[in-house]
């Protein structure tokens, strides 16, 4: 009996993975000398967290042990005076257990080689999200889509920072090709490993499975209820504490931002920066995130909204209702970026990508002259991104892109009254 013969489509997809694969070892090696400081010692990043958590969860301890951490970090180089701005003894260890668990194979390498893997992995997250979120806008350059995402400044600058935001924004990628591929078991996957920073995704998790409910689309909430409970179990098994030691950390080892409310970006931070606290910070909040709460909700309710919707939607509220997200953070706000220059006519779409192209790079020149522009310099005023976004989305929504594109033109514009029923 013989084999079947293999398709040309599958030869492709294999000699593309093992292309890809041999592009990133090769891409290890120059990372590490890019790492490499003129005094010959090793740039540290914010990998150095992953590290710590990854050693500590292989010899059998606790990612969240502050000794731990302390003594590792020491280790590989970290300076409380320098790296740890004369406060703290390492880089605090805040993301659920499963981060470090699957991290930890990779504490197998060396210290630099560890850095430059996790930061070349950064950045071909970025690569996947731009090949997957440029199918979203339809009737435009997918090329220019996916160069407005790699050379968004923020990204390229998550990446070598070694956060997770890249990552993050893969995975709402793959969320959404996953949906509407109609592949919800792999979407639910996706949707619960976005878990793993809730402080961003606290509003999407909810809406998506409000409209998966909506849509008829069980799966979904099935792959996410697996995923969870498979991530849950896992860490549970291997460490039980660990959700009690990962919501003690943020006390146990204060954020900085908890004293600086201007390293954040969000609602909630720039009424503390003004001096709030107390009922009035409380008041301040509720007044701007329960109308966005309200509007990501019905949003997800509304059997209408596409699911693109639904997430963009999610991203921008939480701005408003989250009381943390720092401007590395706003990777993901690509996302609901790609879905509104989608949505928009001509003239508007040229004028918001030129906007999100060319602002972000005009402001971080701004940020690199901070001993002339020290309160433009400060990173609350990356806040500027959400704000922007959130206010072109509601005039897409409200038809008013549309209209003012018609008369730029010199053509009557479509409303709602103008359209014959069906």
């Amino acid at each position: 009996m013989t084999a079947p013969p293999v398709s040309t489509a599958s030869l492709r997809h294999w000699l593309m993975a093992v292309v890809a694969a041999l592009t990133l070892v090769a891409a290890v090696p120059m990372q590490k000398e890019r790492q490499q400081l003129t005094d010959g010692t090793f740039a540290m990043n914010d990998a150095i967290q992953f590290w710590c958590a990854g050693n500590l969860i292989r010899q059998g301890r606790s990612p969240y042990e502050i000794e731990g951490q302390a003594t590792i970090s020491a280790a590989a180089g970290w300076d409380r005076e320098t790296t740890g701005i004369g406060r703290y003894d390492f880089m605090p260890y805040y993301y659920p257990y499963w981060v470090g668990l699957a991290v930890a194979p990779l504490t197998l390498l060396d210290f630099e080689t560890f850095t430059a893997t996790w930061t070349v992995l950064q950045y071909a997250s970025l690569l996947m999200a731009s090949v997957l979120l440029c199918q979203i806008p339809e009737r435009f350059p997918r090329l220019l889509t996916g160069v407005l995402i790699v050379l968004f400044p923020l990204a390229t600058q998550v990446a070598d920072m070694g956060q997770v935001a890249c990552a993050l924004l893969m995975l709402l990628a793959l969320l959404w090709w996953s949906v509407e591929r109609r592949r919800d078991l792999l979407a639910g996957l996706m949707l619960a490993a976005l878990c793993t920073k809730p402080q961003l995704t606290v509003l999407v998790v909810p809406c998506v499975l409000i409209w998966s409910w909506r849509q008829d689309r069980r799966r979904v909430m099935l792959g996410f209820a697996g995923g969870v409970a498979a991530l849950v179990t896992v860490s549970t098994l291997m460490w039980p504490n660990w959700i009690i030691e990962f919501l003690q950390a943020p006390s146990t080892t204060p954020m900085l931002t908890g004293s600086d409310p201007w390293k954040l970006t969000t609602w909630n931070a720039a009424c503390r920066s003004l001096g709030a606290d107390g009922l009035w910070l409380m008041a301040l909040t509720a007044i701007v995130a329960v109308p966005a709460t309200m509007w990501t909700l019905r949003t997800a309710w509304r059997r209408e909204s596409a699911f693109a919707d639904v997430v963009s939607v999610g991203l921008l509220a939480v701005w408003f209702v989250s009381p943390y997200g720092r401007s590395y953070d706003m990777v993901v706000l690509l996302f609901p970026l790609m879905v509104l220059i989608g949505k928009c006519a001509t003239l508007p779409r040229v004028l918001i990508t030129g906007l999100f192209l060319f602002g972000p790079h005009a402001y971080q020149r701004i940020r690199w002259q901070r001993d002339v522009y020290a309160f433009w310099g400060m990173e609350i005023w990356w806040s500027w991104v959400p704000v922007a976004l959130i206010f072109l989305w509601i005039a897409q929504e409200r038809g008013w892109l549309e209209s003012w594109s018609a008369e730029g033109r010199g053509e009557p514009s479509l409303t709602a009254s103008a359209i014959p029923s069906a």
